[in-house]
């Protein structure tokens, strides 16, 4: 069997095991599970295999990482890098972010941050448009009188009449720039780090492609929580950013999420990526946040319920409960 099919057959692995003891496939609950804890045997295969195979480094990465040297993954894939120095391997140091061009200039922000703990939505006015409104809608009906900031790159202001009847207590604060997927996902985290700085409360930012399956005033208030994947194999996969909250406590950490991201080149997937990275660094205390918060099946809900990949693509007409749902807000 090849490196890649190995790959995939053992992270399949972990996640059975997961499931036959009653865990969730794709949530870490205990840091003593991450990344692997129970397909052991497939794991020793895999290092086994991609040890004796030195053209491959980024195989070696991911072994060294599932035995947590972050020491060895770094050396490996910095060769990965000048071997193969095309995106989004260029960016793949983690621990490590001096590697890029010099600190990113970012464009002026208009508009001021929350002082108070907040819902920090972010994303491009084509992202708000698809998704946003629909996501504030949810949120209003599970949680009426909710806080909600929300950082817009390159907004359509008319869009506003759409939200600003809601009940949420609604602040804006905006922002121009050239028109980038890469740049939205990434920035957004940076935006984040700027935002906690000046919050007396917590904040908490997810992925705009969601809904509001439950009271999120109930998660809103809190340190530093993240959802974590279990059984994952590449460096850009370990940690989500669908689910991000922060508090006082947590600055350090954000900051250091965002020094990584003005610093190397950025690609999809660099969110999960920096926020991996900057945990290898500071080994910060995370609150693990499981499915009943952050809910990523098509047919169970949590407090906020996740919808991903080609599935967003068919949410007008799709028959899954998630797309029902979503529908019934969009004819609101």
């Amino acid at each position: 069997m090849n490196s890649e099919d190995l790959f995939e057959t053992v992270e399949s692995a972990e996640r059975a095991a997961r499931a036959k003891r009653g865990l969730p496939q794709t949530h870490v609950l205990d840091f003593t599970e991450f990344p692997f804890a129970f397909a052991l045997d497939a794991l020793e295969e895999f290092k086994r295999i991609v040890f004796e195979r030195p053209e491959h480094p980024f195989f070696h990465a991911c072994a060294h990482l599932a035995d947590r040297n972050i020491d060895a993954a770094n050396v490996a894939m910095q060769r990965y890098q000048q071997e193969e120095p095309t995106e989004p391997k260029a960016a793949m140091r983690f621990g490590s972010f001096a590697l890029g061009p010099a600190a990113m200039e970012l464009p002026p922000v208009a508009g001021s941050y929350p002082e108070d703990s907040a819902y920090f939505l972010c994303c491009d006015g084509t992202y708000f448009r698809r998704f946003g409104i629909v996501l504030l809608r949810s949120i209003a009906e599970r949680t009426p009188g909710m806080r909600v900031h929300m950082h817009l790159m390159n907004p359509d202001l008319s869009l506003m009449r759409f939200v600003e009847s809601l009940p949420l207590k609604l602040s804006l604060s905006q922002e121009t720039c050239t028109p980038s997927k890469k740049y939205y996902h990434a920035v957004r985290l940076i935006r984040f780090a700027e935002a906690l700085d000046r919050c007396k409360g917590s904040l908490l930012m997810t992925d705009v492609d969601a809904l509001a399956g439950g009271d999120i005033s109930t998660v809103i208030e809190g340190p530093l929580a993240l959802r974590v994947r279990a059984g994952r194999l590449s460096p850009w996969n370990q940690f989500s950013a669908c689910f991000i909250r922060g508090n006082a406590t947590s600055r350090t950490y954000f900051g250091k999420v965002a020094e990584i991201l003005k610093t190397i080149p950025l690609w999809w997937g660099v969110d999960q990526y920096a926020l991996f990275a900057a945990w290898t660094a500071l080994k910060s205390p995370i609150e693990l946040i499981g499915p009943e918060i952050a809910s990523v099946s098509d047919s169970e809900p949590g407090v906020f319920w996740f919808t991903a990949g080609e599935a967003k693509e068919s949410l007008l007409t799709a028959p899954t409960p998630y797309a029902k749902l979503f529908q019934r807000y969009i004819r609101q």
